[in-house]
Order: C-alpha cells, then structure tokens, then sequence
C-alpha cells in the first residue's frame, strides 16, 4: 500500500464539508456518495487563502496513478434517516483532465486551492452541484411585482428575505398559540442540520448575478431587475417559505414592516401565485407576485464525477455551420425552404453530408413517452370527408403529447400539403403554439427515412459520429427549462434560446428574453455554455455580439435572417461561435467542406502517422470517430476519450421530459 496526503485550501460556509474523488474504489471511483470527506486542519496558510481541509488514504500498490477532483457538499445522513450516505453536491471541480498523483511523487508537500489547477494564470474551472437527494425551489420576483396600500410604503426601497419554515416542528408544537405575535425569522427554521434547507439570492444584473447566501436584513430590490431566491430542501411538503420585508428606518438597522408565506400545498411544477402581506399586527398591508418552479431530483439518472463538457469550448470552434431542423425548415413558402421534409432522418443526413458541424433538430414525447423528433406541439390530422370544392379541409386539432408512437407513425405528411406557417395567439407561460396540417396517408409509404416523427434513439443509432447535435427540447417551461436541464445531469452543455428586440414576434412575459444583455447575466447566472440569440437583433446592434463574448460564453444565433449567404459570411465575421440556417446543401457544395470534428480528428490521426510511420489508419475510424477535447489555452493533457456529441440517453431524456410534461400545471 501507498500513502496520500489530501491538503486543499476551500471556502466553505456553514455545514459545507469539503471532499474528494477519484478513479479508484478508496476515493468512490467518481461517485461521490462513496467518496471521501476530508477534515478541517484548523490552519490557515495564509491570510489571502481560505482553510486548509485534510485527509489521508492508503492506495494498493498495483494502482500507479491517481485521478482525482475536489468538491464541496453537504453531508445530511441524519436528516434522511436512511443508513447509506447522503450528499448533496454544492460545488466541484471540472477541469477536463483531473489532478493526478503518480506513486513514485506521492509524497508531496504543499496545499492545493480548490478549483485552480495547472499554471498560475489558469482560469478558474468551478461548477454547481446537480441535483442527488433535494429538490429545488426557485421563486423568481420581476416586473413591478410588490403592491403597498399604504403610502409611506408605495416608494420606499424594500429590502427582502426569504427563510424556511419547518411545518412539522410547528404543527408538533405542544404550546402552539394561534395569536402568537410575529417573531424573527431565524425563530422559524428548525435546525436539525447547520446551514440545511439553503436559502440563496441572485439579483440579475452585472454585479450579483451569482447565488450567494442571504445578509440578515435581506436584498434591496431593484425593480429595473430580476430577483432569484433558490431553496434546496430534502421533503418539499414539509417545508413552507416566508418572505420578511424591511425598509431602512431612522437608524443603521432596517425596519421590519411585514411578511407573506408561501405553503408547500400550493406550489406544483411550475406557476404564479399573488400572495398578501401581512403587517406585524397581523393586518394586510400588501401584495406580491411571484413566479416559481419546482425540479425534484431524478434518481435514475445516476451523475458521476469524471468529466464534465458543461462549459468546455476549444477556441477554435468559430463561425460553425449548424443546420436547421436538418436540412432546413420545410414548411414554409419562401424561397429557403427545404425540399427534404424537416427533423426527419433524411434531413439530418443530408446535413451531415454536406458538411454541417452540427444539427439542430426538435424533441419532444409522445403519449407513451417516447422522444420524437417533430416541431410543433399539434399536428392537424386532415379527415377523409372534405368540404365542396373550393371550401376548407376539414381537420381535427390534436397535441403530439396525446398520441402514441405508433399512432403518430400512422400519420403521414405530404409536402405540398403543408400550410404556411401561423401563430396562434396563445401565449400562456410565455409558450408560443405553432401549427401545421398533417394528412392520414393512403399512398405507398415513402422511405423511412423521411417518414416524419423518427424517435431520439434511432436518430443517434443512424447519425455519424463526425458531427454534433443540438437538441432544442420543446416543454411548456421554456426558459425555466434550463435549470431543469442542468440539475438532471452534469455533464452536457446548454444554451439559452432568447429572443430579445424583435419586430417579427410577440414578445414573451419572461424578462429575461427581452434583451440580450439581461440574458447575458442570466446565463452567467445558471453557470450555462452561452446564448442562441435572434440574429434580427444582433444585426440591429452588431456590439452585442462583443458583449457576450467577453463575459465568456459562446454566441449561436438563429432566424430568417440567417438565411442569407452574405449575412451568413457577416456573422461569421462579428465571432459568432455557430450560425444555424436552412437550405445548408445550397450554401456549402458536397464536396467543398467536411465538419470541423472530422477534420480535427483526421489531423490527429495524421499526426499520429507521422510520429509512428508503422501505425495503419482505418477510413472507418477517421469517419467515426470525434475528436478528444484539448483546449488551445491550456497545457492539460487530453482525456482519451470523449463521449458522442452532447446528447442525452434516450430513456434518461424521456424520464426527465416525462416529469415535467407529465405535471399538473403542463400545457402544451
């Protein structure tokens, strides 16, 4: 056996315990409920870094290496009452390769920082936790949302603060007084675990978009931007939430004047609720409106720690070429659409043929809950009886939700029976409905390929591995998806689709979509890759593209604008990572240009024949193949593998669109 000596130096605050995990069974083999919690030295190593956590392991001496990351958490087997361990993750490292200790160096002196490796000027690489145990509870205030009805109150700066009610510790209280006077908030929470539930605050704007725990007297509110309060609890229906109000009185200390409760009974997946205030002496002085959402933990979709492309871009993926819906969009009249029938195999095929570096193409479930690709939320399936000649086809209206796989395979689609393209005025949720007409086929089947509605799981068993996917997952929470998105699993990117200044569409309610500078700190917010922006707004003010670049997150954009091979050649220019368009076989000839994961990947195997002049190169495995990650800014050497492009496992992808699409308050 061989001895490690763990010392990293960690911010942690109350109840945070600091662990690490690695490739082999004495540290979990990445998983991070058998992982092991290191101790607090009680030592600081300087005043500038935080305390310094240890522990020590022995390691057989068969294994040579050590991989292992560092991450902080929260441990809270007592609060479950079951005998294996709980964690719920905070934060952890997500360098792509991780630290190492080879056997002969593994004495070694010094202190490690949480979150920084490799050379001094290195960027620090630090992700939020996903979801294990606890769910979440976000409750997001916006938009005028607090009404006074008393004058002294109407203009005065409000400071807020949300804390956790233990409904169990009150209704087992023996000397329960129903005309209890208001007490301070911290006399509402039972703390059976320090720092457990976690209340966190985020303002959405440049300066306090992160998380961070609450001051005593709460956050001023700022009506000109969102408020995120984000509880994580371990049993939502015991937990109820009230929020204090205060204003800045006289003195230094603020003023309390009143409070409102939220009752867990009240919440479902997602929704509104307008909720009175109530003063110290028990009178209403007020109201507030508050948006929320709910994401419970999925236990199937097991997360590990080995690594994670959640934000991991090389710096030379720029001006990618991304088709929509395949091949382009093939519903409408307009001189860009398609002539192969959108998000079908064909499509994406012909994409990929062309040289497309990644595919864009819509899931969505069926009733049985399988993921399909198709666009819309309804299909109009056309009846066999018709009105006379000249009148309207006659067609019954049905979401894609309440049909089956095999019923939506009996539907067949005929190109030239498609409608233009319409919007139906329903914006519910800040959902836009948008429909075509399908007809009941008669005619001899096509070719599978081009047979709409093809499942997720054919699309990846058929797809060549060359080139990337996007999936632009249709449910009713729409921007509040994102966060559904990144507590399901740790691993995979996300973008955040906004719409921003507009004249084309109706603009959504949700305030993050209205401009692109909110949407920047938004994103920053959700620890998310980047933005897919309305290019009709980036050609209105060409900055911003130089805005969200240097905020660190990667730029696609999409719309008709796009449709244009000179405005296609222009935001290339502006340092648009990906420009996703219609009709890609007309703007990049079959032969003139390959994916940029194919070419990279065969540059590789080139460089590999040159260093080893014996070694043969199959065809095969230059076409299927991607290549490993490896940062132009970085010295770290490359994973040797690298999962497909970023996808998700068809049953994970339909276990967690089930959950939402499947909730009392979903809507399609």
């Amino acid at each position: 056996m061989w001895e490690i000596q763990f010392r990293v130096g960690c911010f942690a605050s109350p109840g945070e315990s600091v662990g690490v995990v690695g490739n082999c069974a004495e540290l979990g083999d990445w998983q991070p409920n058998s992982a092991l919690l290191l101790l607090r030295a009680h030592e600081f190593e300087s005043p500038e870094n935080p305390e310094v956590w240890a522990g020590t392991i022995l390691i057989p001496k068969t294994i040579k290496e050590v991989q292992f990351r560092y991450f902080v958490c929260m441990s809270l087997d007592d609060l479950m009452g079951i005998h294996e361990k709980v964690i719920v993750m905070r934060r952890w490292e997500t360098t792509q390769v991780p630290r190492r200790i080879k056997q002969q160096h593994a004495a070694k002196d010094g202190v490690d920082t949480f979150g920084v490796f490799g050379p001094e000027d290195r960027a620090v690489k630090i992700e939020h936790g996903w979801l294990t145990y606890e769910s979440v509870v976000q409750f997001k205030i916006y938009d005028s949302p607090i009404q006074f009805w008393r004058k002294k109150y109407k203009n005065a700066p409000i400071r807020m603060k949300m804390v956790a009610v233990n409904l169990n510790r009150q209704n087992s209280a023996s000397d329960y007084n129903d005309s209890m006077e208001y007490q301070d908030s911290s006399s509402g929470i039972d703390i059976c675990h320090v720092g457990w539930p976690i209340i966190e605050v985020a303002v959405i704007n440049e300066d306090s978009y992160q998380l961070r725990l609450q001051e005593q007297f709460g956050t001023v509110f700022d009506p000109r931007y969102m408020m995120v309060f984000q509880a994580q609890v371990l049993q939502l229906h015991t937990v109820a939430y009230m929020i204090d109000f205060y204003v800045d009185g006289d003195g230094d200390i603020p003023k309390s004047i009143g409070f409102c409760h939220i009752l867990p009974s009240n919440l479902k997946a997602i929704g509104q609720m307008c909720v009175p205030i109530t003063s110290l002496r028990q009178e209403p002085i007020g109201q507030i409106n508050v948006d929320y959402l709910v994401v419970k933990p999925m236990p199937t979709c097991a997360c590990d720690m080995r690594v994670s492309y959640s934000r991991y871009w090389k710096n030379q993926w720029k001006g990618l070429d991304i088709g929509h819906r395949g091949a382009g969009n093939s519903v409408r009249s307009f001189q860009s659409c398609a002539n192969i029938r959108e998000n079908t195999i064909a499509s994406l095929q012909k994409a990929a043929e062309h040289g497309a570096d990644f595919v864009e193409f819509d899931v969505q479930l069926s009733k049985d809950f399988v993921p399909v690709l198709f666009h819309d939320f309804h299909v109009s399936i056309g009846l066999q009886q018709k009105a006379k000649k000249g009148g309207e086809l006659t067609s019954l209206r049905i979401p894609v939700k309440d049909l089956t796989l095999k019923q939506l395979h009996e539907l067949k689609v005929h190109l030239a029976d498609w409608t233009a393209l319409k919007f139906v005025n329903d914006l519910d949720l800040g959902c836009r409905k948008v429909s075509h007409v399908n007809e009941i086929h008669t005619d001899e089947d096509e070719d599978d390929a081009h047979d709409p509605f093809p499942t997720l799981k054919h699309a990846l068993e058929i797809l060549p591995d060359h080139v990337g996917l996007v999936y632009n997952i249709k449910l009713v929470l729409v921007h509040n998806l994102y966060y559904v998105l990144l507590g399901f699993q740790n691993k995979y990117p996300v973008l955040f689709l906004t719409q921003g200044v507009t004249s084309k569409y109706p603009e959504y309610k949700d305030a993050r979509t209205k401009n692109i500078s909110v949407a920047v700190y938004y994103a920053l917010h959700a620890g998310i890759l980047g933005l897919n922006v309305h290019t009709e707004d980036i050609l209105r003010d060409p900055s911003q593209i130089k805005e969200i670049v240097e905020h660190g997150l990667i730029a696609f954009c999409w719309g008709d604008d796009n449709n244009n091979a000179a405005t296609i050649r222009y935001l290339k220019e502006l340092g648009l990572h990906g420009v996703i368009y219609d009709r890609i076989t007309d703007h990049i000839p079959h032969t003139e240009k390959k994916s940029i994961f194919f070419t990279e990947h065969q540059d590789e195997l080139l460089q590999i024949a040159v260093m080893s002049p014996e070694a043969e190169i199959s065809p095969d495995v230059i076409i299927h193949h991607q290549v490993p990650p490896e940062d132009t800014d970085s010295d770290e050497t490359p994973p040797s593998t690298l999962p497909d492009s970023p996808t998700f496992k068809n049953d994970d992808l339909a276990q967690f669109i089930e959950s939402e699409v499947n909730g009392p308050n979903a809507v399609l």
